[in-house]
Formats: C-alpha cells, structure tokens, sequence
C-alpha cells in the first residue's frame, strides 16, 4: 500500500484512479501505521499532495461527477460498458478490443474505473481542438458521459469534428437493418454464414445505402490454416464498410449467396448513437473465432451500444451462430419492421432454367457461348428466356470479385437491349428458400438412439456442439450439405452391459452443388474422425480397437428438375487414410467410389440412400462395400425423430438405429 519511492508520474496515475476517500485512507495508513514514515516523507511529498488536489480541482470539478464515482455508478453502466465491449466473467471486466488506441488509460482494457477517470480526464481537459480533440474519436462515450455528468462539465462541441460530420452526412441514415448472408461452403471463414450492419437512407435507394460488416483478416491463409486459426482464435477483426451496391453484386453474384435484410425499430436517438459507435470502431482491433467471437458476436455489441435494451449478448452461448443471431431478433416482435429478400443469382438461374422446354435450354446454353440470334426468340417465351441468358451471363460476370468479364459485359449488354426492343424487363423470379434464417433448428443437438449391429443390441448417445449434418432438415441452411464439428456417438452395449466410444468427428463437411445448364459445380466431402473399428473391417485383427481416419473426395451433382421437391445425386471418388496399432503396417490407405441420392419430399422430411464401394490397402483381397439409408422429420423446429439402416455387403452384416434428436 506504501510505496516510498513512487514516482511522480505513476503516483498521479495512482491517485488519480482511487476516490477522494480511498487516497486519504492510504495516506492516513501511511502516517499513522508506518514507523518509517516521518515528518520529512510528508515534507517531500508535498508536491504529489499538490498534484492530487489539481486533480481534484480538474477530473472532479462537477458534483456530479464525484458523486457518480463515488457511488460506483458511472463505471457499471451498461451502455457504456457496451461502447467498450467490455465483458463481466468471474466479477471481473475485461474488453473485447485489443489494441491500445481503443482506450484512454493504460489498463483500460481490464479495468472499467480506470478507463473511466481516464476518459473524463481527456475529455474535460484536452487543450487539443478540432478533429484532434478526443470527443471527435470517441464521440458516443463523449455524449454518454456528458448526458450523466452535465453539459457544464463537458464543453467541447462535436460541431468542431469535421471528419466526423461528414462521415454522418455521408451516411444519412433514417433507419437501421441487420443482414444475414445465407452460407458458402467454398470458404471456411463463410462456412456459418454472416451479418452485418446496414444504414439505411431517407431516399429509399437501397443502393445508396451502406453496409458495416466485421470480417476476419484471413490475408493469405490457405484452406486448413484459415480454418484452424479461425477457430483458436488466430485471427484479428475489424469494421468496414462499403456501399451496399457492392454487397449485392459481391454477395448475390459474385459468391451466389442470399441475402435476408431485416429492418430494425431504432428510434432516431439510437440511430445516432450508433452512427457514432460505429465511427469509434475504426480505432478498434478484435479477436475473431469462427464460431464465437465472429461478426455476429461483435454486431450483437453494436447494436446493444445503442440498444441496450435488446439484450443479444446475454442470450449467447458458447457458440454464437450468426442464424441465431437473426432468430433471436426476429422472435422479438418489437424489434423487427419488415423483411426482404436478395436471392443469389444461381437460384435466379436454375429457378428460370427449370422451367424451360429441351429447346429453350439449348438456345440459353448457345447464347451463353456467344451465338446470339435475336431472329429465334419469336418462338420463345421471351421473358423467362432473355432473364435466363442475362443471369447465366452473371454467373460467371464477376473477376476479382469487382469487374465484367469483356465476354460476360458483351453478352449481357446484348441480351439487355434485346430486352429494350421487346418490352421484357430484368425482374427477380426466385422464391425465398431454405436459407431462411429464422425457420433453421439450432445449431447443438443430442440424439437417443436405440439400434443393432449384427443382431447385438445397443443404445447410442450422440451430442454434437455445432452444427448441422445431412441428416438434418435444411430449413435455415443450405441444401445438401453438413457441418458438423466435435460430435460424438457413446454406445451402451445391452447385452456387455459396457459402454464404449463408438465414434469422435472433429469434423465432417460436405457441399454438393448440382450442375446447372453449363455451369459446372464441384461438389466435395472432408472428415476426420476418430472411430471404434468393426471387427470385419479390412485389417482388423481384434475386438475393440480404434483408428484415427481421414477421408475427402471430389465429384459431380445433379439436380432432377421433374420430382417436384428437391432432390439430388451425386458421385464421388474418395482418398481414405486410416492409423491404428491394429493394422499390420500401422495404417491403411485407400480408394473408394461413392454414390448417393438426397430427397426432401416435404420441407419437414429429409431422406438420403448412399452406397459406397472401396479398397485399402494392403488388404486388397478383402474390398469394403456398404449402404446405408436414413430418415429424418422434423416433429417441431428443434426436435426430429430420426431412423437409419444399414447393410455391409460382403459380411452380410445388417445394422440399424432409431430415436429422438433435441436441438439447443
């Protein structure tokens, strides 16, 4: 508590983050306890004791202010709290912002009092002006403290700020919106999807808005990198924001994902604090993980700051998804406006494109190739056709993500004025789809199953921590597809009356991307897992032995535009690569053909049937050949029952299991 030979500058750091009471006890302990403590020690510590009541006569020179500190208040608010992103764990407070520029004091990233006194202190008695003054970097904690603290305190004039004002009137807004960007299952920091911000102006030309999104600096990171750094946190975050032109045409074109706006009730007070929230983001630096602290994490903050009321934050689990973030929104009547709907341009084209005769497909796919003939579309239906031509020339439009390709720009300028000549406008034709983020089951599920392999009867517990697998229903996700991290299947074995691990994924992913007209897809599959090995698997000397296992394949997809519903098929070639002490080498790698069928004959069922057939070596005399079958319905948005068959061909070996999913 006494430190004799405290220096000038970090005794005044000192005091000046302790109450008028704390300093005098302290300096009364010193006096009266301390037997080294003498007449010439207060003699030479004059000055300090000068420089503390100049301390005083500054950062406390309201009433107001030394009564809100000295109550605990101030600090605790929350909406200034939320202006720091500072998070309350294990009664302590710690800032999600990294970098030192977000803060005033020196420990303010861990201490909210600290950065209290720090900020009042700048604020107040700052000698710089204009743009300079620290009101115009942080000017929402400026107009937070000054409405709890007084006009008469705090004196600076935002007005001053320059840069600052015209960042506002670049922006205009009158309402405010949050953005889901439906998933994409190419990149892995888009595998969950993603939010942003955007700013809606009095004009109503979405186009002339603006869009704040939080991303990742991936850089240069390559595909297993990005995705082992994005979720340990290896990744730094940051604000930025561009036109909402250039959102469109990079989401929905570019990337083909759908965009769901929804407008949220901000009042016009909330709206500003925003503004200038956002504005004091550009100082600040994050850490981002795919499956936490990510731009839906980060944008809940946001919006909290200037309404702290919606309490986004406080519902997050340790996972934050950015479709729950939009569910818990769109839940609250009293924060949702409206909605709308920004389908990527593939579904645009493939909703067109099924649509079409034999001979309106060939003719799309010959314009595509360059051979236009305005003289054959008398014959045509005009208006889905030319609007089939002009989104199958986007589909590939975009290179570098900004500009038109000469022979897409060519195409599509000739197909638009076709369009001018007949009277046919350029209009959406696409319906809302599974991507709906409000209508998906969340993303952390446990399943009871009761099943029997070769006549041996189990139960099999499953929890899976994130987040969707094929088996699932695709409401709210993209179809045929699966992400699924960290799951695992426990059986209790009836009649061993043992319980076993049956199997760990840390992850399995899948994307099949049908093929549409000429635009091929490559469709792939990726898992590595952990797995209790059948004892007539290829290799396999005893009971109850594990292997690491490692699988990925490439192939094609097909849609069938004639069943009603959506179904696909799809065909694989597979790398296997599997280490266990069982093996007589240590391992086993192989080859592996697959093949299977995905149908969704009502949005509530999902089936599949895969057939797989393979060889390892060096057991190539015992080839592996498997089908499997399953069921899902969906009996509430997050409880399905669930039932599955299989059958090993070359062991004649049936299994099958049955039970209930919990989502959560």
């Amino acid at each position: 508590m006494c430190e004799y030979n405290r220096t000038l500058a970090g005794f005044s750091n000192y005091i000046s983050n302790l109450s008028v009471i704390n300093f005098f006890f302290n300096l009364s302990f010193c006096v009266f306890f301390k037997k080294a403590v003498h007449l010439k020690f207060i003699f030479l510590n004059i000055p300090l004791i000068l420089l503390f009541l100049f301390k005083m006569n500054t950062v406390y020179a309201a009433p107001g202010v030394v009564n809100l500190t000295k109550s605990g208040k101030l600090y605790k608010d929350i909406q200034w709290l939320k202006l720091l992103h500072y998070d309350l764990k294990n009664e302590s407070y710690t800032s999600r912002a990294l970098n030192k520029e977000f803060f005033f004091s020196p420990d303010g990233g861990s201490s909210p009092a600290s950065e209290l006194f720090a900020e009042i202190d700048a604020f107040i008695n700052s000698a710089k002006t204009g743009d300079d003054h620290p009101a115009c970097r942080f000017p929402a904690r400026y107009n937070r403290l000054k409405q709890e603290l007084g006009a008469d305190v705090f004196k600076f004039n935002l007005s001053a700020c320059k840069k600052l004002n015209h960042f506002k009137q670049k922006m205009r807004p009158k309402s405010v919106s949050l953005v889901f960007v439906s998933a994409m299952m190419r990149a892995p920091a888009s595998m969950f999807g993603h939010t942003f911000i955007k700013l809606n102006k009095e004009d109503g030309n979405v186009l002339t808005d603006y869009a704040f999104s939080f991303v990742a600096k991936t850089e240069s990171a390559g595909y297993f990198e990005t995705i082992y750094r994005g979720l340990t946190g290896g990744f730094y975050g940051y604000l930025e924001y561009l036109d909402f032109d250039f959102r469109i045409k990079y989401y929905n074109i570019y990337e083909n994902r759908n965009l769901w706006e929804f407008q949220l009730n901000f009042k016009p007070e909330e709206i500003e604090i925003l503004l200038n929230h956002l504005w004091e983001l550009e100082s600040g630096q994050f850490k981002y993980l795919f499956a936490s602290e990510n731009c839906s994490y980060y944008n809940s903050y946001i919006l909290e700051a200037a309404k702290p009321s919606l309490s986004l934050t406080s519902k997050t689990d340790f996972v934050t998804i950015p479709a729950d973030t939009m569910k818990r929104i769109i839940e609250d009547e009293s924060i949702l406006l409206e909605a709308r709907y920004y389908p990527a341009n593939i579904l645009q084209f493939q909703t067109i494109y099924n649509t079409l005769n034999s001979r309106e497909r060939f003719l799309v796919n010959r314009w595509l190739k360059g051979d236009i003939d305005p003289q054959k579309i008398e014959s045509l239906r005009k208006d889905l056709f030319l609007n089939a031509v002009a989104y199958g020339a986007l589909m590939e439009a975009y290179d570098n993500e900004k500009f038109l390709k000469p022979e897409n720009k060519k195409i599509l300028d000739q197909v638009f004025h076709i369009m001018g000549e007949n009277n046919v406008q350029f209009k959406s034709f696409a319906q809302p789809d599974f991507t709906n983020p409000s209508i998906g089951h969340l993303p952390s599920m446990i399943a009871l199953n009761y099943g029997s392999t070769s006549g041996l009867n189990y139960l099999e517990f499953v929890v899976r921590p994130l987040m969707h697998d094929y088996n699932d229903s695709p409401l709210g996700y993209l179809l045929f597809s699966e992400i699924s991290i960290f799951q695992g299947k426990f059986i209790y074995s009836i009649p061993d009356k043992s319980f076993k691990i049956k199997q760990i994924d840390i992850l399995r992913l899948l994307s099949i991307s049908p093929i549409t007209g000429n635009f091929f897809n490559l469709s792939w599959n990726l898992s590595l897992s952990y797995e209790l090995l059948n004892r007539l698997s290829p290799g396999v000397k005893d009971y109850d032995k594990y292997a690491g296992m490692f699988k990925t394949g490439f192939g094609v997809a097909w849609k069938i535009p004639q069943i009603k519903n959506e179904m696909a098929v799809y065909s694989f070639v597979n790398a296997l690569a599997d280490i266990s002490n069982t093996f007589d080498l240590f391992y086993r790698a192989g080859l592996s053909a697959e093949t299977g069928l995905f149908w969704y004959p009502v949005d509530i069922v999902t089936t599949n049937i895969i057939m797989e057939y393979g060889l390892y070596y060096p057991y190539l005399v015992q080839p592996f050949w498997k089908i499997t079958g399953n069921i899902n319905v969906l009996v509430s948005r997050n409880v399905a029952f669930q039932a599955g068959i299989g059958y090993d061909v070359y062991n004649n070996s049936i299994s099958y299991n049955g039970g209930l999913k919990l989502y959560y």
